[in-house]
C-alpha cells in the first residue's frame, strides 16, 4: 500500500512540478500537499492523521489543506487543471473491495503482463497436453484479471 501512495505523490509531484514531501513552502509545494491530502481524504477510508503521516505534516495541517482544496478549486484554473489530471491518473475506486482491486492492479499488471508472455513461449515449446492445458488456464485467468483477449 506505500507504494501506491508512493506513485500517487510521485504522480502528483510530475503534474504539480512540484516536490509534495518537501518542507518549503512555495506555492506548488503547497500545491501537491493540497491536492493529495484531498485526494487520499476522499477516495481512501484514511484519517487526517494517517494522510499526516505519509506527508510529514500536523493533522492539522491537512484539515487546513482540505479547506484550501475547495478555495483552490474554485478560483484558481492552474490548480483545478493539474487536480484534474490527477483524478484522471488515479480514479476514484467505488467500494473497499473496488480500492483494494485497484491497488493491487497497479502493482501487478506489468507483472502479470510478464508472465503472461512467458506462458506464451512456454506454450510454444511444449508438446505435452497436461503441460498446455494448464499453461492455458493461467493464461485464461491473466487474460480475465487483465480484461483482454489474445487469443
Amino acid at each position: 500500500m506505500a507504494n501506491n501512495f508512493n506513485s500517487i505523490i510521485a504522480e502528483t509531484d510530475r503534474i504539480f512540478n512540484c516536490n509534495s514531501l518537501s518542507k518549503v513552502r512555495k506555492n506548488r509545494n503547497v500545491n501537491g500537499r493540497v491536492a493529495i491530502s484531498n485526494y487520499l481524504r476522499n477516495n481512501s477510508n484514511m484519517t487526517f492523521h494517517q494522510i499526516s503521516n505519509i506527508l510529514k505534516k500536523n493533522h492539522s495541517s491537512i484539515i487546513h489543506y482540505i479547506k484550501m482544496h475547495e478555495r483552490f478549486y474554485a478560483y484558481d484554473k492552474q490548480y483545478k487543471s493539474n487536480y484534474d489530471n490527477l483524478i484522471e491518473s488515479y480514479p476514484k475506486p467505488s467500494n473497499e473491495q473496488d480500492q483494494c482491486i485497484f491497488i493491487m492492479k497497479e502493482k501487478t499488471t506489468i507483472d502479470l503482463q510478464l508472465y503472461y508472455g512467458e506462458l506464451m513461449q512456454m506454450k510454444e515449446n511444449t508438446s505435452d497436453f497436461f503441460e498446455l492445458k494448464r499453461i492455458a488456464k493461467k493464461m485464461k485467468a491473466i487474460e480475465i484479471l487483465l480484461n483482454i483477449d489474445f487469443i
